[in-house]
């Protein structure tokens, strides 16, 4: 005796399935619809930030032969580890207003090269911080804060006993320079207005040169002096060439993040219709 089963429709049960899904969808549309309008809104407002960059000279110290000294002060790989170090997040992000969680990994840097061909190697290289935040002003600030924090930092001991010793040069040269000019000018005061005996009169008159010539000397030894406190002042310690000005950038075209943040904004509406319809009594009813 053989029992008689009858298959069960899968083509039927399936289009059941399909129907129910598509009554939760369309009863509960209008999430859909909020979903693709909050989607694409939301793309495009995250799709653009603010670069800050600031651009700095580092520094190159020389020593009394005047040959350049090698040292971390002059490489852009020892300035992009001292940006992107604990002192220097701190400092920039108090100087922008945000904290260091905010701050960190969003701070680069970048080698401009000034020179090409076979002279790229003696080229200044000048290097670029940038910082990308979504605030135009904590962008500029922490930038600023970060190219000053190189400036202070990098300023050797070295180059600052440089320096002072060609101030303290300059004003000893100024008094002497002073003195010798008096001196000068009184001879010449007395040889012209008053009447020396032939013998005298050469003696003052060498006197007088030996004065002249002492001023060249002076006079050369200030400008070899000027011209090293200027090489310590404008090369020898960093320089910022260029303040930071943040400018926005677009992380991706428009039309991509409209389409991007729509889906995305699409596919969460539907499932939040399709949950809330399928929960529906009136869905669980007509099932």
């Amino acid at each position: 005796m053989s029992t008689a089963s009858s298959a069960p429709d899968l083509g039927a049960e399936r289009e059941v399935d399909l129907r129910r899904w598509r009554d939760a969808v369309l009863g509960n549309r209008w999430f859909v619809v909020a979903g693709l309008v909050v989607g694409g809104l939301y793309s495009l407002s995250g799709a653009s930030a603010w670069a800050g960059t600031a651009t700095i000279q580092p520094a190159q110290p020389f020593n009394s032969a005047g040959n350049p000294v090698l040292n971390y002060t002059s490489s852009p790989v020892a300035i992009e580890l001292l940006v992107t170090s604990g002192r220097a997040i701190d400092a920039a992000a108090a100087a922008a207003g945000m904290s260091p969680d905010q701050l960190e990994g969003h701070v680069t840097t970048s080698d401009v090269i000034t020179s090409f061909g076979p002279v790229a190697t003696r080229g200044t290289v000048l290097i670029s911080i940038t910082v990308t935040l979504p605030q135009r002003t904590r962008a500029e600030k922490a930038a600023n804060a970060l190219s000053h924090f190189v400036v202070n930092t990098t300023e050797g001991p070295f180059v600052r006993t440089q320096i002072k010793v060609y101030e303290q040069r300059a004003v000893s040269q100024n008094e002497q320079l002073a003195s010798v000019t008096s001196l000068i000018n009184a001879y010449q005061n007395t040889l012209k207005k008053t009447k020396l005996p032939p013998f005298e009169q050469l003696v003052l008159t060498s006197e007088l040169d030996d004065a002249e010539s002492r001023q060249g000397t002076i006079d050369l030894q200030m400008t070899g002096n000027e011209a090293a406190l200027t090489l310590a002042q404008s090369i020898e310690i960093a320089q910022i060439i260029n303040p930071a000005a943040a400018v926005k950038v677009t992380s991706r075209s428009r039309p991509d993040s409209l389409l991007f943040g729509g889906l995305i904004g699409l596919i969460i509406g539907v499932l939040v219709a399709l949950v809330l319809g399928l929960r529906s009594p009136r869905i669980r009813l007509a099932r």
